[in-house]
C-alpha cells in the first residue's frame, strides 16, 4: 500500500495511477488504497513532488489540503491545484503538523502555505503573498536597523556644528530655529536652561500679574471694576454670556446677581411649599380648596345644563344633537354612543368563506336596529348558477338580493345587487330589523369556494339595540 511504517502516519508517498485522467482536484493513487474511508480528510495535505511528464512545471511543488478520501479506489479529493495532476505524477501526503510548518520557498514564498507556523512568523495574518525577502527577511531588517542607528548617532553626537541658516524642514535644527532662512537661535535665551530661568517663581508671578492686569482679569477677585460691567466685559465673552442673554449693559446686580437670584428662589420655594401635595403634607388655604372642590363636584354630579349654554362651551357640545338640554344621557350609553346613534351610525365587518354550507352566520342582532349591508368579493365564488343572498330568518334576501355564483367572478367587486361591479351606488335606504333577528348569508352545496367580506352599517333604535359580528 505504500504506507511508511516508520512515519507513524505523519507522511505517505505514492504515484498517481497510470490510467488516471488529468484533474486539479480528483487524484487517484493506487499505492495509497486500503486506509479507512475519510482517513485523510482535512488533517492531511498532498504535495506534488514530481511532475512526471514535465518536471519543474506546476503543479510540481504545490501543496493542497485533502477534503475527501475513498479507500477502495485510492481517490483523493483536494482543494484545487494550480494545474492538472496527471498520470504517474509522484505525490507525498503529509499530516498537517508537518505540512503547516512550510515547504521549500523562493524569495517571495510563492510555495509557502498561508497560515502555517512559519507563515505566521514571517507575514502579517499568515498571508505570505506579498512577502519579499529583500525587505522582510531578518537580515534585511537587521541592515535597515543598522542604517537607522548610524543616522541617529550622527544626529545626536554632532552637536558642535552651528545651526544652518536654512535647516532641513522638520529637522531638529528647524524646530530649534524660529525663522526660516535665518539663524536666530540664541542659547542664552532659547535653550531649555534659559527658558527654565524665565519661569522661576518670582518671574512667573510678575509676568502673570502683568498679563492679568492687561486683560482686566485681575478684576475677578482682588480689584474693583473701573466702571460699569460693559466697560470691561464684552457681550460675547464667557463672562458676558453668563451675565446677560444678549447685552451686558442690561445687567443689574440687584436682580441679576447670584445672590439676588438665590434670594428670589428662596421666596418662590416658600410659596411652592404652600401648594397642596399628593401626600397631603402641606396645607394651603383649606377653606378655599374645600369651596373649589364643592363647586367641581356640583358641576359634575348634580348641576343641570343651563337652558342656553355659552357658545362653544362644554355644555353646548354635550347638549347638541338629539338629546334635549338638561336631559341626562342613558346610563348604558357614552357620549360617543349618543353621537354615533344620531350621526353616521356604527360599522362592523365579517369575512365569509364559502364551503358548500346552506347558511353562514354573519352578525348577531339585539333589539331593534336600522342596517345597510354591502359585500366586497375578495376571492371569486364558484362559477355555478346557484344563488347566494344576505338577509334574516324573515327575509333571506332582504339585505342583498339573490345573486348567481356566475355573476360573482370579479375579484374586488362590490356586491349590493345581483350584478356585482367594481363601481356601484351605496344603498340609499336602511332596513329595519326587530326582535333580534340575526343576519346570515345564504349558500348552497354547489358554492364551495370564494371569500366575501360583509360591512354592516347600523344604528340602534331601542336602548338595547346592538349588532355584533359573529
Amino acid at each position: 500500500m505504500g504506507k511508511n511504517l516508520l512515519s507513524q502516519g505523519l507522511f505517505f508517498n505514492g504515484s498517481c495511477n497510470d490510467d488516471m485522467t488529468a484533474h486539479t482536484t480528483a487524484i487517484y493513487v493506487r499505492d495509497l488504497r486500503g486506509f479507512s474511508n475519510d482517513f485523510f480528510n482535512t488533517k492531511y495535505y498532498m504535495v506534488v513532488m514530481k511532475n512526471y511528464n514535465n518536471g519543474g512545471v506546476a503543479p510540481e511543488g504545490q501543496c493542497r489540503q485533502i477534503t475527501d478520501y475513498v479507500s477502495d479506489t485510492g481517490l483523493f479529493t483536494t482543494v484545487a491545484f494550480g494545474a492538472n495532476v496527471e498520470a504517474n505524477d509522484i505525490v507525498l501526503v503529509l499530516h498537517e503538523s508537518i505540512a503547516l510548518m512550510g515547504l521549500h520557498a523562493d524569495a517571495t514564498l510563492a510555495k509557502m502555505v498561508d497560515d502555517s507556523w512559519i507563515a505566521h512568523i514571517l507575514a502579517i495574518d499568515g498571508d505570505v503573498s506579498d512577502y519579499d525577502d529583500n525587505t522582510d527577511s531578518l537580515e534585511a531588517i537587521r541592515d535597515h536597523a543598522t542604517t537607522i542607528k548610524t543616522d541617529t548617532t550622527a544626529i545626536i553626537e554632532d552637536v558642535s556644528a552651528a545651526v544652518p541658516l536654512t535647516p532641513t524642514a522638520n529637522s531638529l535644527q528647524d524646530i530649534i530655529s524660529k525663522l526660516d532662512g535665518a539663524n536666530t537661535y540664541d542659547n542664552t535665551l532659547h535653550s531649555l536652561e534659559a527658558i527654565g530661568d524665565l519661569v522661576t517663581a518670582t518671574a512667573q508671578a510678575t509676568n502673570v500679574t502683568t498679563a492679568l492686569e492687561a486683560d482686566d482679569l485681575d478684576h475677578i477677585s482682588n480689584a474693583n471694576l473701573p466702571g460699569a460691567l460693559d466697560g470691561s466685559v464684552t457681550d460675547t465673552s464667557i463672562l458676558g454670556i453668563l451675565a446677560s442673554a444678549a447685552d451686558v449693559t442690561n445687567f443689574d446686580r440687584t436682580t441679576d446677581s447670584l445672590e439676588a437670584l438665590g434670594t428670589a428662589l428662596i421666596a418662590v420655594d416658600a410659596e411652592l411649599a404652600l401648594i397642596p401635595q399628593s401626600g397631603g403634607t402641606a396645607s394651603w388655604n383649606a377653606t378655599a380648596l374645600a369651596a373649589i372642590q364643592s363647586e367641581c363636584e356640583d358641576a359634575i354630579d348634580s348641576t343641570a345644563l343651563v337652558a342656553a349654554p355659552t357658545a362653544d362651551s362644554l355644555a353646548s357640545f354635550v347638549a347638541s344633537g338629539g338629546t334635549a338640554l338638561g336631559t341626562n344621557l342613558p346610563a348604558s350609553k357614552s357620549l360617543y354612543d349618543e353621537v354615533r346613534q344620531y350621526g353616521d351610525g356604527y360599522l362592523v365587518s365579517k369575512e365569509i368563506t364559502y364551503n358548500g354550507a346552506a347558511s353562514y352566520a354573519a352578525f348577531t342582532v339585539t333589539g331593534m336596529v336600522a342596517v345597510k349591508v354591502v359585500g366586497y368579493i375578495t376571492t371569486i365564488l364558484t362559477n355555478h348558477g346557484d344563488a347566494t343572498s344576505v338577509g334574516t330568518a324573515t327575509s333571506a334576501a332582504g339585505l342583498i338580493v339573490a345573486t348567481a355564483g356566475t355573476a360573482m367572478q370579479t375579484a374586488n367587486a362590490v356586491w349590493v345587487d345581483n350584478t356585482p361591479a367594481k363601481f356601484d351606488a351605496f344603498p340609499s335606504a336602511y332596513s329595519l330589523i326587530g326582535d333580534g333577528e340575526d343576519i346570515a348569508v345564504v349558500g348552497t352545496a354547489n358554492l364551495v369556494g370564494g371569500v366575501v367580506t360583509f360591512y354592516c352599517f347600523w344604528k340602534p333604535l331601542t336602548s338595547d339595540g346592538d349588532v355584533v359580528a359573529v
